[in-house]
């Protein structure tokens, strides 16, 4: 029988290989047309009246829905 005490424990634990950044904040307006007219690229938008995330595109130099919107019509 072993006892594992907390003097005979030893541990190195490499994160070197996880992803450890922070997940972006999620900001909360009445609608979209309260956003920001230059949004930030760590942000993701939430228009509360469509609830509907959004995110900043630089390249767009827009904003673009996360989730695309399915109107019932065939697939």
């Amino acid at each position: 029988m072993t006892t594992i005490t907390e003097s005979n424990i030893t541990q190195t634990l490499d994160l070197s290989s996880f992803d450890l950044s922070l997940p972006p904040s999620v900001v909360e307006y009445p609608t979209r047309s309260a956003f920001p007219s230059i949004g930030k690229a760590d942000r993701l938008y939430h228009a509360m009246d469509e609830g509907m995330p959004y995110r900043w595109s630089s390249s767009a130099n827009a904003y673009a829905t996360l989730i695309s919107v399915i109107d019932g019509g065939g697939f």
